[in-house]
């Protein structure tokens, strides 16, 4: 039941961090002349594109972002050439983006965001929170070669930022340039081995590509730099199980869940791997473990199934069969579920019969 991607680290947008100038009220504003009336300087301050981008500021710290916007398109109007305006726009219209519940709306304001993050990489190229957004902006449309693009013109700007070489190599691999996102996680790696989402899905890479020995010394140098980490755990578990080193594996899961004794996936994992030693009490306590953290998983119920079946327990293999087929009706193991349901049912039907013969 191994989901091979199930673990890999998303692309992740390290640029959640609004720019601003204007850091809560400290605003410095100058000092007055006795000659000058301030009820008239603000005015013509009001005026000025600092104006806005401190008024937008503001709402955009407290999430109003659809407030906001207004804002910074008038600092862009007063002043197209500010990075930070463009910046802030951008960054604006992409959050109020986020909530919006038209898709027309969205692609609108996407689109939007999009030029004003391009003019900032014209005004300013050695920017790098630019190309994330762009990277971002051209993920949402599944442009993942354009993605690609504005990721590998990031690193040529800032050839040591990791998180862009990661997200490049995640970029890659949507476009199935596998060995470009080989080389892009490996040089995430060697600037920062700590950063772990890399090697964790440099290893799954490693295994999609057949080279089952590197994959698993990519989950142990993660491990090994974050014991913690249960995404590299999980996957070398399951790399292992997949090679029939199912103690291993075991060992893997059990790690995992000291770490993280909520996680319902290293439950799942570990019912699968008692399952195939036939230790089909402890899987089964696994997989109501699994259960009792996440109910709305319809596939622990048809795994629960098969356990209870071994166990020569037809009536709860029944219901356990019977809650997959409601939750998941066209799932993943439908099929196979309703077949084991039929079988069930006509064998109980065979023994009613059987008990009303005299």
């Amino acid at each position: 039941m191994r989901r091979k991607n199930h673990y890999k680290a998303v692309i992740t947008v390290f640029s959640g961090v609004f720019i601003s100038v204007f850091a809560g009220s400290a605003l410095a504003m100058p000092t007055y002349q006795a000659s000058v009336n301030p009820s008239q300087y603000f005015d013509g301050y009001k005026q000025t594109s600092y104006y806005d981008l401190q008024e937008g500021g503001k709402l955009a710290d407290h999430g109003a972002f659809d407030q906001a916007t207004p804002y910074f398109q008038d600092a862009v109007e007063k002043n197209p050439t500010s990075v930070m305006a463009q910046y802030s726009l951008g960054y604006s219209l992409m959050e109020t983006a986020s909530v919006s519940a038209s898709p027309r709306d969205q692609a609108e304001m996407r689109k939007q965001a999009e030029w004003a993050f391009l003019r900032v990489r014209d005004l300013n190229p050695d920017l790098s929170l630019t190309y994330y957004k762009l990277g971002k902006l051209a993920l949402f449309r599944k442009d993942y070669k354009a993605a690609c693009s504005y990721y590998q013109s990031g690193v040529q700007s800032d050839p040591d930022n990791f998180t862009l070489w990661f997200n490049l190599g995640a970029a890659d691999e949507k476009i199935h340039d596998l060995q470009g996102a080989e080389n892009a996680y490996l040089k995430a790696v060697h600037l920062n081995p700590k950063f772990v989402f890399a090697t964790n899905n440099l290893g799954l890479l490693y295994e999609e590509t057949n080279r089952p020995d590197l994959a698993e010394a990519a989950y142990r140098d993660a491990l090994n730099e974050v014991p913690d980490y249960n995404y590299a755990r999980l996957n070398l578990g399951s790399l292992l199980q997949s090679e029939g080193r199912l103690d291993e594996a075991i060992s893997q899961y059990q790690q995992a869940i000291q770490y993280e004794p909520t996680n319902a996936w290293a439950y799942i994992y570990l019912g699968n791997a008692y399952y195939r030693q036939d230790n089909y009490e402890k899987s089964l306590d696994a997989y109501k473990k699994a259960i009792s953290l996440k109910p709305d998983y319809p596939t622990t119920y048809y795994l629960e199934s098969l356990v209870l079946e071994k166990l020569n327990r037809p009536d709860e293999a029944l219901a356990e069969g019977l809650h997959y087929i409601n939750l998941a009706p066209h799932g993943l193991f439908s099929k196979e579920a309703g077949v084991l349901v039929m079988t069930l049912q006509q064998s109980k039907k065979r023994s009613a019969s059987a008990e009303d013969k005299p």
